[in-house]
Formats: C-alpha cells, structure tokens, sequence
C-alpha cells in the first residue's frame, strides 16, 4: 500500500515510486511529478448485460456486482471520489484485490464491473473481449506519476529511469 512505500523511501530502501498522484498534497518531505492523466471507464465483458451500453451514470450502475481495488491505495481513494462526487454511495459489496491486472481478469471472465483507466484496457476492447462504457458522471481524470523523498539526491540510475518515464508518458499524452 501507498503509506508503506512512502515509509520505504523515506528508509531509502527505494528511489522513486509510481503511482495515483495528486489525490491529496503530500508531506513536506515528498516530492511528487505529474507524468500524465488518465480518463476512466467502466469496464464489463462481452458477455455482460451491459455489455451493449455506450454511456451509463454511477447511479445506474447501483446494483451491479463490482471489482474493485482494495482499501488503502491511490487508485481506491480515486474511485471513492468519483463516487461521492457523482453522489453515489460507494458499492458496499464488491470483489476486492490490488492489482489492476487481476481486476482487468475478473472483468474478462466473470459477470461483473469495474472501473479502469482507458488505456489500461484498450487491447482488450480493441480485441473486443471488454466492452467499456463511458460514465456520464464522472469527468476526473487520475493523475500518474512519480513520488520520491524531497531531501535526497537521485541515484545515476532512478535518474535515467525517471527520464525514460517521462519520455514514454509523453508519448502517451
């Protein structure tokens, strides 16, 4: 989870992380750098009832069963927030885990619902196996990139890494 890793750069036990930024301002001692933002859709299987819909809102999708991230991460906190400002209670029931690629696998093969970044699952809609639904309500975008401690200087190595991240987002921008 993000809190632990924070404590793992402020050990120096990592240089840099990447994740969900901009959720919340970080301490003092943490430096963060906006690499890009990504629009979110839900995400069903072709299978899915809902698999023919181009746009819905939160508030339709109420009863449906959820994949979503678990507690503590950037990510869920970002979803949380799309749901309290689309006025939506967050879903009490949902399948939970911590990878975006096991929520993108509980999508494609079992009947629910998640809420994922565009780009994460575009091969897969291309490939037609996960429709996306675009949601009316929600007009946040997550912001990606990196955290590191403010205080000490970048190994040769974290600093060619971050010039390589910067330069693949933005050719994804």
């Amino acid at each position: 989870m993000d809190a632990a890793l924070i404590e793992k750069l402020r050990a120096g036990e990592i240089d840099v992380m990447v994740s969900g930024v901009g959720q919340v301002s970080p301490p003092p001692d943490i430096a963060q750098e906006v690499l890009l933002e990504l629009p979110f859709d839900a995400a069903v299987n072709a299978r899915h009832a809902l698999a023919g819909r181009k746009a819905m809102s939160l508030r339709d999708l109420r009863d449906v069963q959820w994949a979503l991230p678990t507690p503590g991460s950037a990510f869920r906190r970002h979803l949380e927030g799309l749901f309290v400002t689309a006025g939506v209670p967050f879903p009490g029931s949902y399948w939970a885990c911590d990878s975006l690629m096991a929520l993108k696998s509980l999508v494609t093969h079992a009947d629910c619902i998640s809420i994922l970044p565009r780009h994460a699952m575009a091969l897969e809609a291309r490939a037609g196996v996960l429709r996306t639904i675009r949601l009316r309500d929600v007009a946040a975008k997550r912001q990606v990139g990196t955290t590191r401690l403010r205080t000490r200087a970048l190994s040769p190595l974290a600093d060619r890494f971050l010039t390589a991240l910067r330069r693949v987002a933005s050719r994804m921008a």
